[in-house]
């Protein structure tokens, strides 16, 4: 097996290089583990205005055939002899129609290192080419944006190895993941704050990635599931289990334990109604201070802001800063109520850029 030697990059950087390689028509080739969000990444594309991208062909290549690329042999007729063409599927079609008006497409091709040798020597055409079966998807110097995705050897997701032909003439990077990354991703998707009190208090759970010997590891993904699932709620004498079964058995019992901190917060409603008499954590218990300044970042309206303010004033200005910040992240109109755009201005340090 060839050794791999990618640039490493963070789930951020490898937004950015998404999009500078989709203006310069260069495929990236994004490696990571399962559950990193790469296919997040590169469906972004499409909400990038100047790419102009009005049509995303999602190409699994685990799950497909051959015939999806190269087409389907078929006779015709043409000029009075009898000759063999190739059926390309639709889906190419699509993308050669939009580019004769002016319009790009996006084609995603993932678990590529999952597909046997065949497979991805058919992809190839079609990743360094821009070509399915006899179809070039090039048309008037309009060609698709194509990203491609796969797992690295070392994550047991049944690897095959890469040609380095392949490498050689795409760009390779290792998408690794930071918490810190995650952490903002969640802020403005509004995932569950206790969700997110647990990753900025236990960064490890995420930044020490992929556990190739566990069933299953915590990931961007699953931390995104398990914020679905405290929305909904968790039966109290299934919560270990049903943790576990997203987050693997070690992380699920931190986490359950975590859980905890929840029953030990202050009620938002007496915060609103008192703000500056309300009870405030204990300072010797960051754990609570976190999840608290989550909670009313989460839950942060402009009905609601200027009593949130008053009362964040009287807790740590770490927590203070983090809560005003990630609920701007959020709903960028808060900033238009008096009292967050006082504390922004006297913190404007951090605010320069949410502003």
């Amino acid at each position: 097996m060839a050794m791999l030697n990618h640039q490493s990059i963070s789930i951020a950087d490898a937004e950015r290089i998404a999009v500078a390689m989709a203006k310069i028509n260069e495929v990236p080739f994004f490696l990571a583990q399962c559950g990193i969000g790469k296919s997040t990444i590169s469906h972004a594309l499409k909400k990038i205005a100047e790419l102009n991208i009005h049509y995303v062909l999602d190409f699994n290549a685990q799950i497909r055939e051959i015939s999806d690329i190269m087409g389907i042999p078929h006779t015709i007729t043409k000029d009075g002899q009898t000759v063999t063409e190739w059926a390309v599927p639709q889906e190419f079609y699509k993308i050669v129609e939009l580019a004769k008006e002016g319009k790009r497409s996006l084609i995603v091709v993932d678990e590529v290192t999952n597909c046997n040798e065949v497979m991805q020597g058919s992809l190839q055409r079609l990743i360094l080419d821009k070509v399915a079966g006899t179809l070039d998807l090039k048309v008037n110097g309009i060609e698709p944006i194509i990203i491609v995705c796969g797992n690295r050897p070392e994550d047991n997701t049944n690897y095959n190895e890469v040609p380095l032909a392949l490498f050689d003439r795409v760009q390779p990077y290792e998408i690794t993941a930071k918490v810190d990354d995650v952490i903002e991703y969640a802020v403005k998707q509004a995932w569950h704050p206790l969700v997110i009190s647990y990753m900025r208090q236990f960064p490890q759970a995420i930044n020490e990635g992929w556990l190739p010997d566990c069933y299953v590891s915590f990931t961007p993904r699953s931390a995104e599931r398990l914020s679905k699932l405290e929305f909904s709620g968790i039966a109290k004498d299934l919560e270990l289990p049903i943790v576990q079964s997203i987050m693997g058995s070690e992380k699920a019992t931190e986490y359950v334990a975590f859980r905890r901190v929840w029953a030990d917060m202050i009620d938002r409603n007496t915060i609103y109604a008192n703000p500056k008499t309300a009870p405030v954590p204990d300072q010797s218990r960051p754990d609570i201070l976190y999840t608290m300044a989550q909670s009313l970042a989460y839950f942060m309206t402009k009905e609601n802001a200027s009593a949130t303010v008053q009362y964040l004033e009287r807790l740590d200005k770490e927590f203070a800063i983090m809560c005003v910040a990630d609920a701007v992240k959020r709903d960028k109109k808060l900033v238009t109520n008096s009292d967050v755009k006082k504390f922004a201005m006297s913190n404007i340090a951090v605010f320069t850029d949410l502003m």
